[in-house]
């Protein structure tokens, strides 16, 4: 029971540190956002005029690209949990189904 608690206890700060870290990625995209749209300089004849620095567009990529790659690796870990959680792993589904072999060769017996 006690190692269920423990399981718990560490879904739980995983849960709350994968919330923190969503909301603290979304802020500073909104922020890049509204920061990129002030710094954008506008032409006398009203045309907006926006030039992409290399180095911040490949740094906001990578920034995307870690994000992606890691809640994608956390989303397969968490959905392989859930469904060894409700349908129970590999070998619980092998001694089941064995058990049910045996019942059926025991009832053609009977």
């Amino acid at each position: 029971m006690r190692t269920n608690e423990k399981k718990n206890k560490s879904e739980k700060t995983s849960d709350m540190f994968m919330n923190i870290f969503d909301t603290l990625f979304i802020m500073i995209l909104c922020f890049g956002t509204l920061l990129t749209a002030m710094l954008m300089k506008e032409k006398s004849t009203g045309v907006m005029d926006y030039t992409i620095n290399i180095k911040t567009f490949a740094l906001t990529i990578g920034g995307l690209v870690l994000y992606m790659s890691f809640i994608i690796i956390q989303s397969e870990k968490s959905l392989k949990s859930m469904i060894d959680h409700i349908y129970g792993d590999k070998t619980s589904e092998k001694k089941t189904k064995e058990g049910k072999k045996r019942m059926k060769s025991n009832r053609k017996t009977a």
